[in-house]
């Protein structure tokens, strides 16, 4: 399913794209479920939106695509000898409508969030096709070999200096392309400002549990806001 020329051009430019029909399946069963369940759903609420997007990560078929010995047989290949999930699944869904807002995230690296192992990496796709006449993921080829870059820490993530990046490359990626991503690969959004349509990404990210370097620590917490909560549960009863 991965060659040794892909794990090549990974350790080369920080990242490379697998094609197989596994998974170009399952994300076109995924793209229907989103399409049939999710969109349907939407109204003015644009945080009712983003909730429900949410809640379809959360589905059994979203989480079996990143569980599957498919994936893990993708990582292993490519170094990560003792694959083990570094926080939970990542959506993000692009477009130009009241919900998506023509938001995109700056450049960034997922490294200085995850604080783990340095053999960590993302796994990425997207549910639609991908370019730049579309919507897509924009990466700098390369750079991941600098290790971590001057930045900002945020509450959305590790967002570098503008000018860091010189060279880039919007992916042209098909519906169900694995994009495998090193941490400290920096990438950031793509957003058509014409395009009409929608994108919605999904993605995990992945440490090896065997690395001797891993700091054992990372930036997800579970906090509960308890008050909101017990007021919420009070109005329903």
């Amino acid at each position: 399913m991965i060659s040794s020329e892909f794990a090549k051009e990974f350790d080369e430019l920080g990242f490379t794209v697998v094609k197989d029909q596994y998974f170009t399946k399952r994300v076109t069963c995924l793209h229907g479920l989103f399409s049939e369940i999710i969109l349907p759903r939407f109204n003015n609420d644009v945080q009712r939106n983003r909730n429900l997007i949410k809640r379809f990560n959360d589905t059994f078929e979203v989480r079996n695509l990143f569980c599957g010995e498919e994936i893990r047989g993708l990582l292993k290949n490519i170094g990560i000898l003792d694959p083990v999930f570094c926080g939970p699944g990542v959506t993000h869904y692009t477009s130009n409508d009241l919900t998506g807002d023509s938001f995109g995230l700056r450049w960034h690296q997922d490294y200085p969030s995850m604080a783990s192992s340095l053999n960590s990496l993302i796994v990425w796709t997207s549910l639609t096709d991908c370019s730049v006449d579309s919507h897509s993921i924009e990466v700098a080829p390369g750079y991941h070999k600098q290790g971590v870059l001057d930045g900002v820490n945020s509450e959305k993530g590790y967002f570098l200096e503008e000018s860091l990046v010189q060279e880039s490359k919007v992916l042209e990626l098909s519906q169900g392309d694995i994009l495998l991503m090193s941490a400290f690969l920096p990438h950031r959004t793509y957003v058509h400002k014409d395009y009409m349509g929608w994108k919605l990404s999904l993605s995990q990210r992945f440490d090896d549990f065997s690395s001797p370097d891993w700091f054992f620590d990372n930036a997800y917490r579970t906090v509960v806001d308890r008050h909101l909560f017990e007021k919420k549960v009070h109005e329903c009863l």
